[in-house]
């Protein structure tokens, strides 16, 4: 049967459900990769303007603990830009833009979030970033991103790092050998603040796009602080607090801050150290929108 013979006949026998999932599968694969680009890039304004102000933003804004202190400081680093949301927006549609993608982005995350989890445990727990470390047993991260590794073939010992990734470690550990380890708090709220606020919502498209089995592990926090995610948060802008009371001077919380800044470059080169990142994106955001279609 010729192509358009097989679309008469299904529009024919299929129900409307069928009709619209295949009618928006045959525009997708129409479109031209620009065209799919520039509706990916008006997508994040667009959403901003329609959608309610989600969870993440309540939280964010209705805190005490962050409106004074170093947790205050610490959000200030996003009100001035620090963290780029359109490279992070492209960066992670990029990551599900194909399994060799996900797996760079992936063990990515396994060489910094381990390193800094690494250097948070041999932290003196009494020092300021030991005290805060202590008290929060439910964020590492490396062991869960193993497991996600693992459920796309791609875990073995020795995994090796991109040079952004490396550039990325080294300065974990340069922030842990020096002040105490204090700015490593500094990588503690790029990172953490990033995956309680947001980042469990991109579990599913992650699911979707790449035809995952599970949702990664990564996306997914205990119950303990699913339970009530904006009080678990709320405790630890206190804890950041505290420990910026606890520091030499202003000037030392500055460089905490400096250090977050840091971070967020460096999270934001991992992202783009790969060329092709805008069509990458695009691929990412059409895996998602096929995976949601095809699970209707």
């Amino acid at each position: 049967d010729s192509d358009s013979q097989i679309e008469e006949r299904d529009s024919s026998t299929s129900t409307p459900q069928l009709q619209t999932r295949h009618s928006t599968h045959k525009m997708a694969t129409r479109l031209k990769p620009y065209d799919f680009l520039m509706a990916v890039r008006a997508l994040p304004k667009k959403m901003a303007r329609s959608l309610p102000k989600s969870e993440s933003s309540k939280t964010l804004v209705e805190s005490a603990a962050n409106k004074r202190g170093l947790s205050k400081m610490l959000d200030g680093t996003l009100r001035e830009g620090a963290h780029d949301m359109r490279v992070f927006g492209l960066g992670f549609l990029r990551s599900v833009a194909t399994k060799d993608d996900y797996v760079h982005f992936t063990t990515g995350m396994y060489h910094y979030y381990g390193a800094m989890e690494e250097r948070f445990g041999k932290s003196d727990r009494s020092s300021l970033a030991g005290k805060v470390w202590q008290q929060f047993p439910e964020l590492p991260r490396q062991d869960k991103i193993q497991h996600d590794l693992k459920i796309v073939g791609a875990w073995k010992e020795g995994l090796a790092m991109s040079a952004a990734t490396e550039n990325y470690v080294n300065s974990i550990h340069t922030a842990a050998d020096e002040e105490g380890g204090a700015r490593l708090l500094g990588h503690l709220y790029v990172r953490y603040f990033a995956d309680l606020f947001g980042g469990r919502a991109l579990g599913a498209p992650t699911r979707l796009a790449l035809k995952l089995p599970e949702t990664p592990h990564f996306y997914v926090w205990d119950a303990s602080v699913e339970a009530n995610r904006r009080e678990y948060i709320e405790r630890l802008y206190v804890e950041l607090n505290v420990a910026g009371e606890g520091m030499e001077d202003a000037a030392q919380r500055e460089r905490v801050v400096d250090e977050a800044r840091l971070a967020f470059a460096h999270n934001a080169s991992v992202y783009v150290e790969q060329p092709g990142l805008n069509m990458g994106a695009a691929k990412g955001a059409l895996n998602i929108a096929v995976g949601a279609i095809s699970r209707r």
